[in-house]
């Protein structure tokens, strides 16, 4: 295997390349299933010139650096922090506003005013948190840190969701459609990457995810 890509700030590792590899395969196959993706149309889509350069990617032959990990990202519609957070995830907080906004409400914990170093957000769109627990599928998100989440916000398709259902079920998804006509919520599970078609009535939120928070020392008071 190549070696793996280097950035300062980053933790990337042979390990941590080849996971990323998978994620993007898993998400090459099921478009390949799903809409007739091939790997010639996925290497037109990213500006090459050979469709043996995806199957080079593909065996692990050429490092996935940041250009192709962004690459990848924008051909296949996901984040490129889905695809590799060790090493994405530094330069995205790099960039990441530093200001206090006020999170009104807690899913988990008593309803209250908690303040957090994250996002700057309007005054009107409402935000709760929610603390991420064992059973949440967020890549850039360790475990008991915090979304922030606001049903003020319409999602659009390919957008990052928090979904709960009525019988306590919680997870975070890909919003793919609201079918008005079946009365369905159409989203795709991050945490085992399959779609799921949600019959209204079985749902209590599906909420647009604004923001993110890492810090494990965010007290909900």
């Amino acid at each position: 295997m190549a070696k793996a890509s280097s950035l300062v700030g980053t933790n990337v590792s042979p390990e941590a390349e080849s996971r990323a590899m998978q994620r993007i395969i898993t998400v090459y196959n099921r478009l390949k299933a799903e809409k007739g993706l091939n790997q010639t149309i996925l290497a037109k889509r990213m500006g090459l010139k050979q469709q043996s350069a995806i199957s080079q990617y593909f065996r692990e032959k050429v490092p996935l650096n940041m250009t192709a990990v962004v690459n990848f990202a924008q051909a296949l519609n996901v984040s490129p922090s889905d695809i590799y957070p060790e090493l994405m995830e530094p330069v995205r907080t790099s960039f990441f506003p530093k200001v206090s906004i006020a999170v009104r409400y807690a899913i988990k914990g008593v309803p209250t005013i908690s303040t957090i170093e994250a996002l700057e957000i309007q005054a009107d769109l409402d935000p709760y948190a929610v603390q991420i627990n064992v059973d949440d599928y967020l890549p850039y998100i360790s475990r008991d840190s915090f979304i922030i989440c606001s049903h003020r916000v319409k999602p659009q398709a390919g957008a990052e969701v928090y979904v709960q259902l009525n019988d306590g079920i919680r997870f975070v998804a890909r919003f793919i459609e609201d079918n008005a006509n079946e009365k369905t919520t159409h989203v795709l599970q991050l945490q085992d990457n399959k779609p799921r078609i949600i019959k209204n009535e079985d749902l209590a939120f599906c909420d647009m995810v604004i923001g993110t928070h890492r810090a494990t020392n965010w007290e909900l008071r």
